[in-house]
């Protein structure tokens, strides 16, 4: 009788090193995949990370871009109000200086004036046009940015699901294994 008592304790003891034999490789393949997971979300959530910094700047570039060319626009009415003022000049009787009255052909040389300002207006317009084509680089460029992080966003949350399924079956076998 005593035997059998020891049999079934044997048993019982087979059965425990069994279920903790399992549990544990269960456990460590359940380690591994959210090992793999975590590593690829730490990787995802730097690339976010320096994706979002990138989108900052190209953000930041675009603006003072689009500053910049309000700045050539209001350089070339300026020079076009220079150049009207020049016209202007030329085609009075008076060759006086209406407010101080000295003879504006002495202090200003009107030909070389306007085509000063000809030539600034036309360097204007070329930066202008230069400044256009990297607005459309940068746009490009953020519109890129901003579909990587998207999609690196929405997969991101998938590897998320996938850590809280893994750890869900993990508690789910263990609390019936127990």
């Amino acid at each position: 009788m005593k035997d059998s008592g020891y049999e079934k304790i044997d048993e019982q003891i087979e059965k425990l090193d069994n279920s903790i034999k399992n549990y544990k490789e269960k456990y460590l393949s359940s380690k591994t995949e959210l090992n793999k997971y975590d590593t690829e979300k730490d990787s995802l959530v730097k690339t976010i990370y320096l994706e979002e910094n990138e989108l900052i700047n190209k953000q930041e570039i675009l603006t003072r871009a689009h500053l910049l060319r309000k700045q050539y626009i209001s350089d070339i009415a300026r020079l076009k109000a220079t150049l009207e003022a020049g016209e202007y000049l030329n085609d009075t009787q008076s060759r006086n200086c209406p407010v101080c009255d000295s003879n504006i052909e002495e202090v200003v040389n009107i030909l070389e004036l306007t085509m000063a300002t000809n030539a600034e207006i036309v360097k204007i317009n070329l930066l202008l046009k230069e400044l256009e084509e990297s607005q459309k680089i940068y746009i490009s460029e953020k519109d890129e940015i901003e579909n990587s992080l998207k999609s690196n966003k929405k997969y991101l949350s998938e590897i998320v699901v996938k850590i809280q399924d893994e750890i869900k079956v993990f508690l789910e076998d263990l609390s019936k294994n127990i």
